[in-house]
């Protein structure tokens, strides 16, 4: 894999990343702990781009392993709408690299305003976002200077791993996670290049996922669009042949 770049350089940091998580896995477990002694009903998240990404992998892995349903809130919905949330029996995350984005401040706020208690998954914990939650979780990425974010969004599912693992007293889910910076280095190592022929010769194209998967999908569609100028569409995979396969020809 070349390094040349920003960000193949933040990508080989994503293994030590994932250690220094490991490191204050306490932190994560005891928010899990958290959410189920306060007997939480359901979830909601907030997040954009890449980070609202990571909070779709959050709620499949909530969903499909706890049980507990969780709900994306868009910004707008307090920024633009002003509309009064009723969480009572909720909880907020919101997850974000910066922290520094108006309209999640505002959003978490509404919440939190609803009866939700918060938190806020962050890699700059000290952040607007940061100072207005109830609780802040640090991602551990260091500083991100390249604009397209990939180290924080890998950190940022760790640390959703890492809470349902908390949630669920999971000791199976946890011997999983530390064996993950390894499995991240064995990644790296591959050699990739036989994915690019097929990329170079498409115009547009579908990003297919389900369950988990959706959320690696949709930051797979970003990514190809910010970074190599490419049309992408994420798209669940039991959708594709209920008209968008049509489009279609390779």
């Amino acid at each position: 894999m070349s390094r040349t770049t920003l960000m193949a350089a933040e990508i080989a940091e994503i293994p030590d990343v994932i250690a220094r998580q490991l490191d204050a896995l306490d932190t994560y477990l005891e928010a899990g702990r958290r959410l189920h002694q306060d007997g939480t009903r359901g979830l909601v998240t907030c997040g954009r781009g890449t980070s609202d990404h990571a909070a779709t992998f959050f709620k499949y892995l909530v969903e499909t392993k706890v049980g507990l349903p969780v709900a994306s809130i868009g910004p707008s919905v307090a920024t633009v709408y002003g509309s009064k949330l009723r969480l009572a029996g909720f909880a907020c995350l919101t997850f974000s690299q910066s922290g520094g984005s108006p309209d999640l401040a505002a959003l978490q706020q509404a919440a939190r305003d609803g009866g939700a208690r918060t938190t806020a998954v962050l890699n700059v914990l000290d952040s607007p976002v940061g100072e207005g939650a109830d609780l802040v979780l640090p991602v551990l990425a260091g500083p991100e200077r390249a604009v397209a974010a990939t180290k924080s969004f890998v950190g940022m599912m760790v640390a959703s791993l890492a809470i349902v693992a908390g949630y669920l007293n999971d000791g199976e889910l946890l011997v999983a996670l530390k064996s993950l910076p390894d499995l991240a280095r064995d990644a790296l190592g591959r050699n990739w290049s036989h994915a690019g022929p097929p990329l170079v010769r498409a115009n547009s194209l579908y990003c297919v996922g389900r369950g988990l998967n959706m959320a690696v999908a949709a930051e797979a569609s970003l990514k190809l669009k910010e970074t190599c100028h490419l049309h992408a569409e994420a798209c669940s995979a039991a959708e594709l042949f209920h008209g968008p396969v049509a489009i279609a020809d390779e």
